[in-house]
């Protein structure tokens, strides 16, 4: 989890270096990291799935 939300950050950081774009709000950032939390959800083991949920569910509700 901690990989998506870093990977977003690194993203987001190279969009307004590069593009100069910013993003109209921090939580942008967080939710473009839940976003690549439930694309790669879908290639984990389904053991794995309800751990990735309940993670990427307390961030969205933090």
């Amino acid at each position: 989890m901690f990989a998506d939300v870093a990977w977003a950050i690194w993203g987001m950081q190279n969009k307004m270096a590069i593009e100069k774009k910013f993003p109209s709000s921090p939580a942008d950032t967080i939710y473009i990291g839940v976003s690549f939390l439930q694309n790669w959800k879908k290639l984990l083991k389904e053991e794995d799935w309800e751990i990735v949920g309940r993670g990427s569910y307390a961030v969205v509700n933090w």
